[in-house]
């Protein structure tokens, strides 16, 4: 069975990496079943939210939430990876090095939701859609940084070498 603990999430986007952290760990574990969301009570200002591909065990940290039929499991988790219920769960936290909430808080807050799970579906890939231009827009603006920083060293080095020489400015 497939262990997943805090440190194979990575926050806010919900990907696992399994090839971090395998292994045994000391905790008790919980089962969960790839139609549950989990949810990390330890800091959750990390926004570790997944929804698993696959069933296994994890850390007791982890909260295993099991969604309705009525409600699609990937709205929940935009719904809980959102900074607004992010910033409020953060508010119940107990601890000061490692602040925890609690599952009796987490479990009394109530999610608006569209009744239709269409709707809900909908709005899924209206967000996914956004994702992807946002994933875009920042893969762009890395390959123009990365260009502005390649003809920066390649100037240095001309001027350096003197292959260019600086303009000198006129005094008046």
């Amino acid at each position: 069975m497939t262990i997943t603990a805090l440190e194979n999430t990575e926050s806010w986007t919900g990907k696992i990496d399994l090839t971090i952290g395998q292994g045994e760990f000391e905790s008790n574990v919980k089962k969960f079943k790839k139609i549950d969301v989990l949810f990390s009570k330890l800091r959750p200002y990390l926004a570790k939210v997944v929804i698993p591909d696959f069933n296994g065990v994890c850390v007791s940290e982890i909260l295993v939430l099991r969604p309705s039929i009525l409600i699609d499991r990937e709205f929940i988790f935009y719904k809980l990876i959102s900074r607004r219920l992010i910033d409020y769960v953060n508010t119940s936290t107990y601890g000061s090095k490692m602040p925890r909430a609690s599952y009796n808080f987490i479990g009394k807050i109530e999610i608006e939701y569209p009744t239709e799970i269409d709707a809900q579906r909908n709005l899924v890939q209206e967000i996914k859609q956004k994702e992807i231009q946002i994933e875009n827009l920042k893969s762009k603006y890395r390959k123009e940084i990365s260009s502005i920083k390649e003809y920066r060293e390649a100037l240095i080095t001309d001027l350096v070498t003197g292959k260019r020489s600086v303009p000198q400015l006129q005094m008046s």
